[in-house]
């Protein structure tokens, strides 16, 4: 070989050992940014811990719209993710329009201490407690209230209730006495004669 194709052979060994480096450069500094790039992402939190549901009283009924002399059954559901020692309802009717009747109980608590109609107030009052220490948490149909339609006109059957205030509608939590019941609705009805 002479000085000329030694050169040349140099040359591209040298070419190839420049390229190989550059490209291994380029392997090193993309797995850098890679692993960089990677410690940066925030990491989404995974909690192991239940959402906890709003406690409610849901009021109810087959339909919105009845006539004169038509009975009209209100389910009254309870639910909660929390432990409970007992609820009281208060809830109002307008008693020229319609009459009730005792509530029929559920069996979410052990034992209904009231149960309770002032036709003339037109208030119907239910008290529930669970003798099981520590509360339970409820879940279904407190019970169902028969009403009797006497007037045409459109009415509402709604919960007495302001948020935290234990004397009117309420759902006492177990070991803290406190009302835990945060949402209510009410029903509107509309009667045909």
């Amino acid at each position: 070989m002479d000085n000329n194709q030694i050169s040349k052979l140099l040359t591209r060994r040298n070419i190839f050992i420049a390229l190989g480096a550059i490209i291994a450069l380029e392997v090193i500094w993309a797995g850098w940014f890679l692993i960089q790039s990677n410690q940066n992402v925030p990491r989404p939190v995974v909690s192991t811990q239940a959402a906890i549901q709003p406690t409610s009283i849901t009021l109810s009924s087959d339909k919105s719209e009845y006539r004169v002399g038509d009975e009209v059954i209100v389910s009254v559901t309870l639910s909660s993710s929390r432990k409970v020692d007992g609820a009281d309802l208060i809830i109002s009717f307008d008693p020229k329009v319609l009459t009730a009747r005792e509530a029929t109980l559920g069996t979410i608590f052990s034992d209904y201490p009231q149960n309770k109609v002032d036709v003339s107030l037109g208030k119907v009052s239910v008290s529930g407690i669970t003798s099981q220490q520590g509360g339970i948490v409820p879940s279904g149909e407190f019970g169902r209230i028969a009403f009797l339609v006497k007037a045409t006109g459109t009415t509402k059957i709604s919960l007495d209730f302001s948020l935290g205030v234990t004397v009117d509608t309420n759902v006492i939590e177990s070991g803290t006495g406190k009302d835990i019941l945060e949402t209510v609705n009410q029903l509107e009805l509309n009667i045909l004669p």
